[in-house]
């Protein structure tokens, strides 16, 4: 039998009390100063250890995050630059007849340098630098912001200066921690912009970024110690006489055991009220042991995992088995964390017996003694199946609408642009067009002049794809037999693809047709063809092409690429659908290129302008229709369009060819007022109806149109009206010309489709419309319709 002193000693040292010696006498002040002084020096170490490591580490991280923002930054900004250099060589080709001295190159560059000049960097030291190479200089372009330099000197090739942009200027993409033009080191992300042989660098310099963590390490170093210092010795001024004290109160082991045995009781008492509250929850209650073993689960969690009885698993190890592997780590931290006595709560699918699932959120919490210790842990999980879902279903809705509302935006600025670029193209055709009629048959610059013209006609046609991606692009629309559209293609898709790729055909019978525009649904079939073979390239490939109807209910349409609407709030119409279907055997898709795939001038071949989906995306829009892709990589991608069908029956052409040489043959009589506020489209088209034998008028605007009008309405036979003018617009224009004369015959020209501009006229008595850019026989063709018989 132990003797009581012994007893005692071992119940404070279980306790964590210091023990004295057998003697009962205190330990000697020497060794409570040592033990404070080598405490005091462990704290300190392991606090400036701590800080230490934590300073590296976001150190590290900030110089990671730093990088990588910049090599985002200046790999964007080189790509928008090379996107402007192309454009500008794309207009340079059209301005350079009419200016010889237009310098694509100098046009680009310029426009660089004015957008940097409202560019204010980024933190106190970041900025960007361009620069070309000068035989063994480095020769910088943009203003920088350090100082007073407006423009850095020449910088030596071989020079240790610039090293970030030596690295841009050898075609190098990266980034580096070097030495900047003016000899500070910088941390730098640096980028070739190949299109012009230039180089960009985003930077930042190095002492910037360090400043706060060798300021905040300086200062919490400091903090620390004085805190340590301040606790440690309060600790041992305040802890000795509490320690003494509890010397004196440990004798008695005796009654140690007794309250130790009326807790446990107590303990007892408490789990059996404990089961009586969690049994009466709707919620699956449980309790584990320390050891992870199951005491107890509730009625309700029985109803959740589907068993019938639950006093097998009772004794045994938590049943992990219910839950998928690749969570089980995360409940048994979870666990783990309530065990040490912290409230912890997880999110982990629950497999019931027959192996349905139940998103469940468990929350764990540690059940104490008067002691504070954690006795055992009462899980509570709760069934939030139908809130994960409808959350998914909210998040998913976002997403579509936020992209809907990307690709409207994105569509205003491609028809705004559009319609900017027929304006151009109006002058450059017109008057190319009215050069050729002056011209004799055999002059040297007529070969010249009709090059123009073709360069001016495919412009024209870009511009036509950048409104069928806004959705404005329906011109002429008609029944449409699919089958026999693709059919008189075929010799034309054959010869688009490659050798190597074989082209086969699976036309459904008896198809409905649908309303549409077949020059834009052949637009449409072509750029699925062309993307597909170049999906194939060198090696063997099938292209299918198939053509089909289906019903299409709300789950399979809201399935598509996109939730494709007339307006954000107007989904597709379930019923009839035609399709037109091109499956390739190519490269195929990851998620991440088909979530761009649709975007303007995205592309992934080196010398695509990224038009041609985007295009097809608008066009269906257009049409209200959808777009499903399927694609995996190595296997292939399928495109499948949708139409909704038609209850009309197949029509011939929409419109009716006139006969050539009656139109040209007809000249007209009376006076024509032209209304546009671009000088050049009122001086060609001046010219092209003062040859027609028309009096022309002019005016700069939409309010001048209405003064001239009102000198001279009772001779003016036609108004050929702008729609977007200053000061007064084409529709304000035109209620105002329908005051001053009821009967005026009015023509509006824009460079938007005829669907999109006339609706806003529907019954009000436009004569016509025509659409820029046009020539004289359209023009000519256009007032043979609209005048009487008497002007001809």
């Amino acid at each position: 039998m132990k003797h009581q002193g012994d007893i005692q000693g071992g119940a404070r040292e279980a306790r964590g009390q210091p023990f004295s010696g057998n003697d009962g006498r205190a330990a000697k002040p020497i060794y409570a100063r040592r033990s404070f002084f080598f405490l005091t020096l462990i704290m300190v170490g392991a606090c400036a250890t701590v800080m230490a490591v934590i300073s590296v580490t976001l150190y590290r991280h900030e110089i990671r995050k730093q990088r990588e923002l910049l090599q985002v930054t200046a790999q964007s900004q080189a790509r928008l630059i090379e996107a402007i250099a192309r454009y500008d060589a794309n207009v340079a080709g059209i301005l350079r007849d009419a200016d010889p001295g237009h310098d694509a190159t100098a046009a680009t560059l310029s426009r660089i340098i004015n957008a940097h000049e409202q560019y204010e960097g980024f933190g106190k030291t970041g900025e960007f630098t361009l620069a070309r190479r000068d035989k063994d200089s480095i020769v910088f372009i943009l203003r920088h912001r350090h100082g007073a330099i407006e423009q850095p000197a020449p910088v030596a090739f071989d020079s240790d200066l610039a090293e970030p942009m030596r690295r841009a200027l050898n075609g190098l993409s990266g980034t580096v921690i070097g030495l900047d033009y003016r000899g500070e080191t910088v941390l730098a992300a640096h980028e070739p912009v190949a299109v012009l042989n230039l180089g960009i660098v985003a930077k930042i310099d190095m002492a910037e970024i360090r400043k706060p963590f060798i300021r905040s390490g300086l200062s919490a170093a400091v903090i620390s110690l004085l805190v340590v210092l301040a606790g440690t010795t309060a600790f041992f001024w305040i802890g000795k006489p509490i320690i003494a004290r509890l010397e004196a109160h440990s004798r008695d082991l005796e009654k140690e055991i007794e309250d130790r045995i009326q807790a446990e009781e107590a303990l007892r008492e408490s789990e059996i009220m404990n089961r009586s509250l969690l049994e009466g929850s709707p919620v699956c209650n449980k309790i584990i042991d320390l050891d992870f073993k199951l005491r107890y689960m509730s009625a309700a969690g029985l109803k959740m995992l589907k068993l019938t009885d639950v006093e097998p698993y009772y004794g045994q190890p938590f049943p992990f088995e219910f839950y998928p592997e690749s969570v089980r780590a995360t409940l048994i931290k979870g666990l783990k964390q309530a065990m040490a006595g912290e409230i912890s709560s997880v999110e982990v699918p629950i497999h019931d017996i027959e192996g349905h699932e139940v998103w469940c959120h468990t929350t764990f919490v540690p059940a104490v003694d008067d002691d504070g210790r954690v006795e055992y842990v009462i899980g509570t999980s709760v069934d939030i199946t139908d809130r994960k879902r409808a959350e998914e279903q909210r998040l998913s809705l976002e997403r579509q609408m936020q992209h809907a509302q990307k690709l409207e935006s994105l569509g205003v600025l491609a028809g705004g642009i559009a319609h900017d670029f027929n304006n151009l193209l109006m002058t450059i055709l017109g008057n190319a067009d009215l050069a050729l009629l002056e011209l004799s048959p055999y002059a040297p610059a007529r070969e010249n002049i009709k090059e123009i013209e073709k360069a001016s006609k495919r412009a024209a046609e870009l511009a036509k794809q950048m409104l069928a991606y806004s959705g404005k692009g329906r011109f002429v629309i008609e029944s449409i037999d699919l089958r026999e559209l693709i059919g008189e293609m075929a010799h034309l898709l054959k010869v688009s693809i490659s050798k190597k790729a074989e082209l086969k055909y699976n036309f459904a019978d008896n198809l409905p047709p649908f309303d549409g525009d077949a020059t834009q649904i052949r637009q449409i079939i072509m750029n699925l063809i062309t993307n597909a073979s170049e999906a194939i390239g060198d090696k063997s490939g099938v292209i299918a092409l198939s053509t089909g109807a289906m019903e299409c209910d709300r789950t399979y349409l809201d399935g598509g690429y996109e939730i494709l609407r007339a307006g954000l709030d107007e989904p597709l119409p379930e019923g009839l659908y035609v399709y037109l279907e091109v499956a390739d055997t190519g490269c195929g898709m990851d998620n991440e290129t088909i979530e761009k795939a649709f975007d303007p001038f995205f592309s992934t071949k080196f010398s695509g302008r990224g038009l041609g989906l985007a295009a097809v995306l608008g066009i269906v829009r257009g049409h209200h229709g959808a777009i499903n892709i399927y694609s995996e990589l190595t296997k292939g991608t399928t495109f499948k369009i949708l139409f909704p069908a038609s209850e009309l029956p197949v029509s011939g052409d929409a419109i009716q060819k006139q006969d050539m040489d009656e139109a040209q043959a007809w000249h007209g009589r009376g006076t024509v007022l032209i209304a546009d506020d671009e000088e050049t489209i009122r001086v060609v088209g001046k010219q092209m109806l003062s040859r027609m034998g028309f009096s022309v008028l002019t005016a700069a605007d939409g309010r001048e149109a209405v003064e001239v009008f009102r000198k001279h309405a009772d001779k003016i036979d036609c108004v050929l009206l702008d729609l977007t003018m200053p000061r007064m617009n084409g529709e304000e224009a035109f209620r105002e010309l329908r005051r001053i004369r009821p009967d005026v015959r009015v023509i509006l020209c824009s460079g938007y489709n005829e669907q999109d501009v006339t609706q806003h006229f529907a019954g009000k008595g436009l004569a016509g419309f025509i659409q820029k850019p046009y020539i004289l026989a359209a023009l000519r063709a256009k007032l043979m319709e609209v005048l009487p018989g008497d002007k001809a």
